[in-house]
């Protein structure tokens, strides 16, 4: 009975414990592109710099839409 209990017990913190760990997010298009760190603004291409990506070819920078 005692060996039950334990055993439920541990279960029960390792459920707990594995809820509590962040996880990480799922790397999608739409995360990826963010803010232009050089704050242009529709950034036509081939763009000022060398982190030009247009995923959704508008041909303006992701980063600066």
């Amino acid at each position: 009975m005692q060996r039950i209990v334990i055993v439920i017990m541990i279960i029960a913190i390792m459920t707990v414990s594995a809820c509590s760990i962040e996880t990480k997010d799922i790397v999608t298009p739409e995360k990826i592109v963010s803010d232009c760190p050089f704050g242009n603004i529709d950034c036509e291409y081939p763009g000022n710099c060398g982190r030009y990506i247009d995923v959704n070819l508008n041909n303006i920078c992701d980063h600066s839409e």
